[in-house]
């Protein structure tokens, strides 16, 4: 594939995102409901790797002015202008990341049989939305938000594959895991709803599955006899403690005036016990 065609079939890809506010909120569970689509297969997390993509490309952009000078001395003077910082242009940088993970990610699912692809991240926020959307102008983004308190507590019951002191110890404690929910959840409410990027609540889609999937289904310009309701039968996984609970410690971090001002946008009130997971 020539690529041009290559840059032409990356821009053409419909990809979907699952961004979700942090551990714990669902977000497998959506994966699988999204994978059990005959043409849509969603990737697990990666470690926010976009993160870094888009930080590569606001460096690239960043010395764009410094480029173009060079090209202007290169034309003129040849080897003999000061072309030190003479690079491609900043719209090509975006294009090869777009063909790159179009490649990455697309290419084994289209090769699978499927034709929609995308990934699950827990560590991005809207602004990586808007990053991903400026490769994949067809992108569809759900934004998935769950209960700050049924979080916490789950991430407390809940092992990590490296052993340990389980997920919690893992991600930082407490305040930390919290922090992550406050900003990507924050972000999700300040960027508007567009045409491309749509809320999902946990608690719907596992209370009440049959409209949150018809969303979903609108929302993807899909069939929603095509998702699989069987799989929202199977959610507690890789817990080392049979029930959610929360310590002193858990209430002290959810009592933060920030936490608790964010989960009030989204109207979660921070004074109940945790529910089951």
């Amino acid at each position: 594939m020539a690529p041009a065609d290559s840059i032409k079939h990356a821009v053409k890809s419909e990809p979907i995102f699952i961004l979700a506010c942090g551990w714990r909120s669902g977000s497998t569970l959506l994966q699988r409901l999204l994978c059990s689509h005959p043409d849509i297969h969603i990737w697990g997390e990666n470690r926010g790797i976009c993160s870094a993509l888009d930080r590569a490309a606001s460096t690239v952009a960043g010395f764009e002015g410094l480029s173009r000078h060079g090209a202007v001395e290169f034309t003129k003077a040849g080897t003999n202008g000061w072309i030190a910082m003479l690079n491609p242009p900043h719209a090509w940088f975006m294009s090869s990341m777009a063909v790159m993970l179009d490649l990455y990610f697309g290419e084994p699912v289209r090769r699978g049989g499927k034709r929609r692809w995308g990934f699950k991240e827990v560590r991005h926020g809207a602004e990586t939305a808007d990053f991903l959307a400026s490769l994949f102008p067809k992108a569809k983004f759900l934004f998935l938000v769950r209960d700050p308190t049924a979080c916490l507590a789950s991430a407390r019951a809940t092992a990590s594959p490296s052993g340990g002191g389980g997920l919690l110890a893992e991600v930082g404690g407490p305040d930390t895991f919290l922090a992550y929910w406050t900003r990507i959840a924050c972000s999700f409410y300040e960027r508007p709803c567009q045409d491309a990027r749509l809320v999902v609540r946990y608690e719907q889609l596992v209370g009440q599955p049959e409209p949150t999937i018809g969303s979903i289904a609108e929302f993807l310009g899909l069939a929603p006899e095509g998702f699989a309701r069987e799989v929202l039968a199977v959610r507690r996984r890789g817990w080392r403690e049979a029930e959610p609970r929360l310590t002193d410690q858990d209430r002290q971090a959810l009592d933060d005036v920030d936490v608790r001002r964010v989960a009030g946008l989204f109207g979660y009130s921070l004074n109940r016990q945790p529910a089951e997971s």
